[in-house]
């Protein structure tokens, strides 16, 4: 497999989501206290995903080898659907939903953050959010209650933030040389971020006032 993966966690069950180096999408399920085999889904896709799931039906965002943005759904009890979203996007996507609406981020080559939004039947044009320019390789994106944060790598290798409660976005740089696209959580409150520094995971936490120093995490 390569570039950046997806993970779903639902009733005591994992999905993983992965493009294999022939550019297939697979999918990786750990059910009843084991893994079962992967699973060939096809397709043509780059490497880095983002998921969502939504009732029984998995979303997975990922990009076309043309830079294309593309959704594949999968009821949990069907087929595929693939649709393409246009823009012409790098590395690997952020996605949120909430209320129905699907949110979508990622970056153009020059370090332009984008978002795509789905909302009332149907996708929206792509439009820039953030001012800062941000390291192409990926980004991470959470809700959190009426907030929506995308975590990205900086052009100086540090940890971004860019952050909505409504129109506008606030930007933040927290600091931490970091060498690859960050994974967020957010889970009681706090933010957990995960980064690679040097072939290490680093880990940094928010707890609602301030950031913490980054940690060692394996």
């Amino acid at each position: 497999m390569t570039g950046t993966p997806a993970v779903l966690y639902s009733g005591g069950r994992y999905d993983v989501f992965a493009v294999a180096r022939s550019g297939q999408l697979y999918k990786l399920t750990f059910t009843a206290g084991k893994w079962l085999p992967w699973h060939d889904m096809g397709g043509s896709w780059a490497p880095g995903l983002a998921a969502v799931r939504v009732g029984s039906a998995y979303h997975v965002f990922g990009h076309r080898t043309s830079g294309h943005l593309q959704q594949a759904t999968y009821p949990v009890a069907g087929s595929w659907l693939t649709q393409d979203l246009g823009g012409v996007t790098t590395g690997a996507p952020g996605v949120t939903y909430s209320g129905g609406r699907y949110a979508v981020y990622a970056t153009t080559s020059a370090g332009t953050l984008l978002q795509d939004t789905y909302s009332g039947g149907s996708w929206h044009p792509w439009r820039v959010v953030g001012a800062a320019k941000v390291n192409p390789s990926g980004v991470s994106a959470v809700s959190a209650s009426t907030v929506t944060d995308v975590f990205e790598r900086g052009t100086n290798n540090a940890l971004q933030q860019d952050y909505t409660s409504g129109s506008s976005w606030t930007h933040r740089s927290i600091g931490a040389g970091i060498d690859t696209a960050p994974a967020a959580l957010y889970a009681g409150g706090n933010y957990t971020v995960y980064a690679e520094h040097q072939g290490v995971v680093y880990k940094a936490t928010y707890n609602g006032k301030t950031w913490s120093s980054f940690s060692r995490f394996s």
